[in-house]
C-alpha cells in the first residue's frame, strides 16, 4: 500500500471512496482523488485558473466532507476540477489550501456518473494502530 490512495466502495446501491494517508495531508489528497475518478478518470483542462480556500468545521469528518463538497461544487457549477491541491494549513478542524486545475470541457469530457453530494452517511476518518489516516465517505448519486 503506498503513502497514500484510494478505493471504491459499491455496495448495495452505495457509491463511495475509502482512502487512505500516511499524514492528514495524504488523507485529504486521496480522498480528493477519489472523488475526481468517480466523476471520471481523466479530466483535461481547457482553462487554468485556481482559487483560494479557507474552511473551518468542530471536527476532521466535517472538514473532509466540507472540502469535498467545495470540490464538487466547483464541478457542478463551473465545471472546474482541481487535482494539484496545496495545503498552507491542515489540522482537525481548519484547512487552508489554493487549488490548482481549472475547467474541462463537458461536452468532450462528460462525467461518467454524476454526483449530487457527499453525504455524512458512513463518513469517518481516523487513525489506524501504525498511525495511518483512513477516511470513509458515501456519495449520492
Amino acid at each position: 500500500m503506498g503513502q497514500r490512495g484510494f478505493e471504491w466502495i459499491e455496495h448495495e446501491g452505495e457509491m463511495g471512496i475509502q482512502a487512505w494517508g500516511a499524514t492528514l495531508e495524504d488523507l485529504f489528497q486521496a480522498a480528493a482523488d477519489g472523488l475526481y475518478d468517480l466523476l471520471r478518470h481523466h479530466f483535461t483542462i481547457v482553462q487554468p485558473t485556481q482559487r483560494e480556500i479557507t474552511l473551518e468545521a468542530p471536527d476532521v469528518e466535517i472538514l473532509l466532507k466540507d472540502f469535498l463538497s467545495e470540490l464538487l461544487y466547483y464541478q457542478s457549477t463551473h465545471h472546474e476540477v482541481y487535482p494539484e491541491r496545496v495545503f498552507y494549513e491542515l489540522s482537525s478542524r481548519r484547512l487552508r489550501a489554493v487549488l490548482r486545475g481549472g475547467q474541462f470541457d463537458i461536452r468532450r469530457e462528460p462525467l461518467e456518473r454524476e454526483i449530487k453530494a457527499v453525504t455524512y452517511y458512513r463518513l469517518q476518518v481516523w487513525q489506524d494502530a501504525d498511525g495511518r489516516w483512513r477516511a470513509t465517505y458515501v456519495v449520492d448519486v
